[in-house]
């Protein structure tokens, strides 16, 4: 079992932690993967284990570094792919010079919050005005 490239079954599952749980749980999953290697790199366990102590830790200290560079770069990119996400949806409902709702915010589809009855849904109005000119683009 030693030749089998078997280490690499870790990737999907720090794939998985990068897009679903962020920065912070990667970094706890990847110190987590560090530490089981470690500790059966040294007991003379896993695919690292050579005759050589130095050989063996070079080349678990190899496999530490892509994993961490490869999970943390991808937990970072999905992250920011949210934000940016959240950013956009805000731009598109508030005003950005003066931060109040645009219509944006009142034509978004939301979810009825149910009371218990069955009656129908109260009358709503919206009234926007532009008193000062504000709007106006010369």
């Amino acid at each position: 079992m030693k030749n089998y490239p078997l280490e690499f079954l870790c990737v999907p599952f720090l794939i998985w932690a990068a897009f679903s749980f962020g920065r912070r749980r990667a970094a706890t999953a990847i110190a987590f993967l560090a530490a089981m290697a470690t500790w059966g790199t040294t007991h003379g366990f896993g695919p690292f284990s050579r005759e050589s102590q130095n050989t063996s830790l070079l080349l678990l200290q190899a496999f530490v570094g892509v994993m961490a560079i490869t999970t943390m770069v991808l937990a970072a990119e999905v992250t920011e792919h949210k934000r940016a996400d959240e950013r956009v949806h805000h731009l598109a409902v508030t005003d950005p010079l003066t931060g109040s709702p645009t219509t944006g915010a009142f034509s978004m589809p939301s979810t009825p919050k149910s009371s218990g009855t069955n009656a129908p849904p109260a009358p709503f109005a919206l009234v926007l005005l532009d008193l000062d000119g504000l709007k106006k683009i010369q």
